[in-house]
């Protein structure tokens, strides 16, 4: 084993995806050259032919994304490498390519057993540390698929003034690269109302759809200097920092070396020890799983809000519902249970219950007949303990608050529990969402108590809300 850093056509090669025989049929040579020259093994001489040859197929590979993948490659080597004209590229890839490496302990970086030189890029004010960001995301969306990417997210006193076409750009990429890679939050909670009620909407969505996982740590424990942190596992680190003393006091620093990076990422696990999990994930495998894990989250006293788009326990498209026996009793015995404990209030989206007819009606599926009667019975039994008791209530909406990605079921309990939901197609399995913490309960619980405060009175009005539910049942029949 030797002791070099992963190759740069190690880099280009995982970029694009090639395979080591896929680059040596374009070469017309051995695989195992090709793999000597990956694994640092044999060095690519910049005189010969296939130096050029590697540079003007990866070129031609790129030419489609405008050079994009190969310009951030290069980026840590050419700072203007965004203004590079096409006829310069290939110099500077071969350059790039054929560069003779450092090993880690190789006497060109080392001082002495405690230090060793490299270069970094140092980004000054808000402006700068934005485009670091946007350049450490950037290098993440193009690399293989199932990196680490490492986020310590120190909240309000990270972004004071960052503008809303680099949070556009931010969130644009972010959202590319969880698709691809997982992702690890560690939070402060060091932020006003509106900053916290938005970050937990988010998480919970992120961590119900996505790779992501999401803790917290007290901001007694986080030095004063550091502000924000991004690692990608072995490739970058970007280090935000903020100190009153400087001259320039919020800046950040971009290292690509791998004793640094592996410096921060042991930082970064550190504070992640120190850190109290934020969501308790659960997969769940049965329709009674669900019903039975909510039975055990109502019987807490306390007042309850459920949005859902829909009365079912569960949404999702018509074919998979027919899965599985409904028992309309179970959902009903569910809100008995809970209204044994306080106050129980329902948001749905009637253009969703609608909808949801007119496609049960379509459907050639010779139980959906069945499943309607069974979600008729659920809005039935709805308007039973609309009328029967003073502390059911429900608000009808043309559109739910929209939360990022796929819409998960919400039910939280007054500063106790805030849990989500949802139902997984492709496994036929639930996942659900609960989080205990103070922090995060106290702030959706506040967010959808003035969020209900808010909806206009005729949308809760109970004579309304069951005339619109009777309307469901003359929909059912035409």
């Amino acid at each position: 084993m030797n002791n070099y850093p992963p190759s740069h056509l190690f880099l280009l090669m995982e970029c694009f995806r090639t395979r080591i025989k896929d680059l040596a049929e374009v070469l017309h040579v051995n695989d195992s050259l090709v793999s000597k020259w990956r694994n640092h093994k044999r060095l690519i001489n910049p005189k010969s032919a296939y130096a050029d040859l590697i540079c003007q197929y990866y070129l031609s590979l790129d030419r489609k994304n405008n050079f994009h993948i190969i310009k951030t490659l290069l980026s840590d080597d050419y700072e203007q490498i965004d203004k590079a004209e096409e006829n310069v590229l290939p110099h500077l890839l071969k350059n790039w390519l054929t560069e003779v490496p450092d090993q880690l302990d190789d006497s060109k970086i080392t001082l002495d057993s405690n230090s060793y030189t490299t270069q970094i890029s140092v980004y000054h004010y808000d402006s700068g540390r934005e485009k670091a960001v946007l350049r450490m995301l950037e290098t993440l969306k193009n690399l293989p698929p199932n990196q680490e990417f490492l986020i310590f997210d120190c909240e309000e006193n990270s972004w004071r003034q960052e503008d809303s076409s680099f949070l556009k750009k931010r969130k644009k990429l972010l959202y590319e690269v969880i698709n691809r890679h997982h992702l690890q939050i560690i939070h402060t909670f060091n932020a006003k109302y509106t900053a916290l009620k938005n970050l937990f909407l988010r998480d919970i969505s992120l961590n119900l759809n996505h790779k992501v996982d999401t803790c917290y740590i007290p901001l007694q424990l986080i030095p004063n200097f550091l502000s924000d942190m991004l690692i990608i596992k072995d490739k970058a680190a970007l280090i935000c920092q903020f100190n009153e003393r400087f001259t320039i006091q919020r800046y950040a620093e971009y290292h690509s070396d791998i004793r640094t990076i592996r410096y921060y990422q042991q930082f970064y696990n550190d504070l992640k020890s120190k850190s109290i999990p934020i969501y308790t994930q659960y997969h769940l495998d049965h329709y009674e799983d669900i019903i039975n894990f909510l039975k055990s989250k109502v019987c807490i006293e306390g007042c309850l809000y459920y949005i859902s788009p829909l009365p079912f326990p569960f949404n999702t498209d018509v074919k998979s519902l027919l899965r599985y026996t409904f028992n309309a009793q179970d959902t009903l015995h569910l809100w008995e249970t809970a209204l044994k404990q306080g106050p129980v209030r329902h948001i749905y989206c009637i253009k969703d219950i609608e909808n949801f007819v007119k496609i049960i009606q379509k459907s050639p599926e010779p139980e959906a007949q069945d499943l309607l009667k069974i979600f008729l019975k659920q809005i039935s039994d709805l308007m039973h303990l609309v009328g029967k008791s003073s502390e059911f209530e429900i608000a009808l909406l043309q559109e739910l608050p929209k939360t990022e990605g796929a819409s998960p079921i919400f039910l939280i309990k007054d500063n106790r529990y805030a849990l989500g939901y949802k139902y997984e197609a492709l496994s036929g399995r639930f996942h659900a969402l609960i989080s205990e913490d103070s922090t995060a309960v106290f702030i959706l619980f506040q967010y959808y108590d003035e969020f209900w405060t808010n909806i206009p009175s005729i949308q809760k009005n109970k004579d309304w809300i069951i005339n619109k539910l009777k309307a469901v049942f003359e929909l059912s029949k035409k």
